[in-house]
């Protein structure tokens, strides 16, 4: 099989749990791609819902659709069972509450195949509206960045070039980057703890300027939510990301990743007094985090490549990380720390 292939078989893997509201919209959106060369894997997460005879209800309408029922075990459980049993030469993955536009996947696949890309990643919409247009523009009119796997994290860390590199659900992946690789149940953003080792392993990534994706939300509800203190196990996430950074001998990437490991520990402090007052293990959560940001500051100064202002802000960070988890809080979408 040649290693780009003109009209590979995409294996769409979407896990569901108690979507039923928005279910149907994401299965319509992924059967009425204008690439038909699809295996659409739905995997029913055990929702309590009537999902599960939805999915059975379109896997009979459609051959291509495949239904698998497990056990609750979580959305990376899910997406792992889809990988396993999946035969397409490129991965993508699609949360059961969003949809994507009707070229998502031909514009995608046509990207990979054009660039001889081992990832490509568009850019996403959030709203309310029950559709999102087509393509106005012609892929050739479309601006497009190339980089290497590991270039992409310093520029990740670096500007505002590409957003969400960390989001599995906007990008396409080669089947073969996922070899004896798989999401962590039970990790909270468990799209962040592998995305390290793709980008690694891949050669060249595509970073198309245009939304293919929507990401919905009902009317009402906010973006981030309420924090919890299990989230802060995705904490996880940045130490293990900061070890394999270490590992494999980028410096510039390591110190960079540890800039931004400071600053959402910064967050979380904030973050848990915010919303968290309440619980007997807050203080106990603080204590931690703070023990965390003082040995962070520590390595941070001993960087050349970090800004003075950068250490300096660190620095106030360990005797202030209320105050410094305020301010990160606030300027989270400007992102301050990258210069």
């Amino acid at each position: 099989m040649e290693r780009y292939s003109e009209n590979p078989l995409v294996t769409v893997i979407v896990p569901v749990y108690k979507v039923e509201k928005y279910l149907r919209r994401c299965i319509e959106s992924i059967i009425g791609q204008t690439y038909q060369k699809l295996e659409i894997i739905l995997v029913d997460d055990g929702s309590p819902d009537r999902c599960g005879d939805i999915c059975e209800e379109y896997a009979g309408k459609d051959d291509r659709i495949r239904v698998f029922h497990q056990k609750n075990a979580g959305q990376a459980a899910a997406r792992n069972l889809g990988m396993d049993v999946a035969q397409g030469e490129w991965f993508s993955f699609i949360d059961s509450d969003d949809f994507i536009c009707d070229h998502f996947i031909e514009r995608m696949v046509g990207y990979g195949i054009t660039y001889h890309a081992d990832i490509v990643s568009c850019r996403w919409k959030t709203g309310t509206e029950e559709t999102i247009a087509s393509p106005v523009t012609s892929p050739a009119e479309v601006k497009v960045r190339t980089y290497s796997g590991r270039e992409c994290y310093l520029k990740y860390f670096t500007s505002k070039k590409l957003p969400a590199l960390e989001n599995m659900c906007i990008k396409l992946f080669r089947a073969e980057l996922f070899r004896d690789l798989r999401l962590i149940p039970g990790r909270t953003f468990e799209d962040m703890a592998i995305m390290h080792y793709l980008f690694d392993r891949a050669e060249k990534v595509v970073f198309a300027d245009e939304q293919l994706y929507y990401y919905y939300q009902s009317p009402g509800s906010t973006v981030r939510g309420k924090f919890t203190i299990r989230k802060l196990n995705a904490i996880k996430n940045y130490e293990e990301r900061l070890d394999y950074f270490y590992k494999i001998g980028g410096k510039a990437l390591w110190g960079r990743a540890l800039q931004q490991y400071q600053d959402t520990l910064f967050r979380y402090y904030y973050l848990l007094e915010r919303d968290c007052r309440n619980s007997k293990k807050v203080g106990k959560a603080q204590k931690i985090l703070l023990g965390k940001i003082r040995r962070n500051d520590l390595q941070l100064r001993q960087q050349s490549n970090i800004s003075l202002c950068v250490k300096v802000f660190s620095w106030i960070g360990t005797f202030c990380p209320y105050f410094a988890g305020c301010v990160s809080e606030k300027l989270i979408d400007i992102r301050f720390w990258r210069k």
